[in-house]
């Protein structure tokens, strides 16, 4: 595989002790880690050669929800291995390939390294017949996914503070990074899988958690992450216009299946306390023009019923309409593209919860614009060519432009009374 794209080095790296001959394990506490008796440190060592293909994904969910937490992200790559390096039952990597093995991918231009990825491998295969292989990988998420909570007591606390404490329950407690206010949770006792209740969480307050591409936990209370140096993205290089990265694709919708028009909720009671009934809450006039659209949640933590109704009424806000405009955006680097290395050096550094400007400047003027946050990441790389494809919350239109700019070149309102109802160009 190309080791340049866009003038980045890209390489997929298994996390190995590389000091011992032929990778002996015999000497460390956990091989599936790479971390030896001594407390050495883990070492990556580079699958380049064997590597034709690979791509990730990570980030936050579309949710019906005020708030919005991640889901887990998942890493699968393709090998030509006839020589059977990383073979599991062969060769000097066969102790390392296996669950639990340290996996990332990495993109390295002079002395910048941006880390893209970073999980564990689920599985190794090869195929003896043909020498192809294959790695497929989970990220921080999954393992979180995965560990049971039971009977776990919460004072009144803050929604951060809950989160943390959860987190904590963890047997390798990952990294949080907090930023925000949170809001004040009800004393409860909590069951469940432990990114489940955290999601909870989120769903409460309107927070967001997502897990960065090292594997790092971050949480914003108080809703979605505040607008900073937003990541200016055309479809066209303009000399006259300030840009970070050149898109290719930008898919458009009017989306129904996020619509909420009657809401049941219902917050969560210390044990011993009877909650009384549900509140319901409706939105008449959009369940007249789009039918109705059911949300139900009763394990709400809020301590009170005002803060229920506040809840209630910022999902009917949000979700009691079509959801329309730009549901993500692709970027493609490829070295025949003469933005290539520009894009690239944005594509490495974009990052969930960050915002990006997405202006169409190709259909008329004046441009069409939008802002929106970054909630998904997914990269498909290969030898010559970098996609990277970005799933959008939180999308508003800043300017209106192209076909539907009254002052376009475009424009046809003018001809309605025209029988033949002709476009008329400018």
């Amino acid at each position: 595989m190309s080791k340049i794209i866009g003038g980045w080095e890209i390489s997929l790296e298994a996390g190995l002790r590389t000091d011992a001959a032929a990778y002996d394990v015999s000497v460390y506490d956990d091989p599936a880690t790479g971390y030896d008796a001594g407390g050495g440190q883990l070492q990556w060592v580079r699958l380049d050669c064997q590597l034709t293909r690979v791509s990730c994904s990570r980030g936050m969910r579309a949710s019906a929800m005020p708030g919005a937490f991640a889901e887990a992200g998942r890493l699968l790559a393709d090998f030509h291995d006839p020589d059977r390096v990383l073979d599991p039952t062969f060769g000097a990597f066969e102790l390392y390939l296996a669950p639990g093995t340290p996996v990332r991918l990495v993109a390295r231009k002079l002395d910048e390294l941006a880390v893209m990825w970073t999980g564990t491998a689920d599985r190794w295969e090869h195929e003896l017949l043909d020498g192809s292989g294959s790695l497929d990988a989970a990220d921080e998420v999954a393992r979180l996914a995965a560990i049971p909570v039971a009977g776990e007591s919460r004072p009144v606390e803050d929604s951060g503070a809950r989160i943390a404490g959860l987190l904590a329950l963890a047997p390798d407690p990952p990294i949080i990074e907090p930023s925000g206010a949170g809001s004040s949770l009800v004393d409860v006792v909590l069951s469940g899988d432990l990114w489940q209740l955290v999601g909870e969480i989120t769903a409460s307050d309107g927070s967001w958690l997502w897990v960065t591409a090292e594997g790092v936990v971050r949480w914003q209370g108080g809703g979605a992450p505040p607008v900073v140096d937003p990541v200016v993205l055309l479809d066209c290089p303009d000399d006259d216009v300030l840009w970070d990265a050149i898109y290719t694709r930008l898919p458009v919708t009017s989306d129904e299946q996020l619509i909420v028009n009657e809401i049941s909720a219902q917050r969560l009671y210390p044990a011993g306390q009877t909650p009384p009934a549900a509140r319901r809450y409706a939105d008449d006039a959009s369940r007249q023009a789009y039918d109705p659209h059911s949300l139900t949640n009763t394990r709400l933590q809020l301590t009170t019923d005002q803060e229920i109704d506040e809840w209630a009424s910022e999902v009917l806000r949000v979700h009691s309409r079509p959801l329309a405009g730009p549901t993500g955006v692709e970027l493609t680097v490829d070295e025949r593209l003469p933005w290539a290395e520009r894009t690239m050096d944005a594509v490495t550094a974009l990052e969930v919860g960050v915002w990006v400007e997405i202006h169409l400047t190709t259909r008329g003027e004046p441009q069409q614009s939008w802002r929106a946050l970054v909630a998904a990441i997914r990269h498909d790389v290969r030898p010559t060519q970098w996609v990277c494809s970005l799933q959008l919350e939180r999308v508003e239109e800043l300017a209106t432009g192209g076909y539907d700019a009254p002052m376009s070149q475009y424009d046809v309102t003018e001809y309605a009374t025209s029988p033949a109802r002709r476009m008329v160009y400018a």
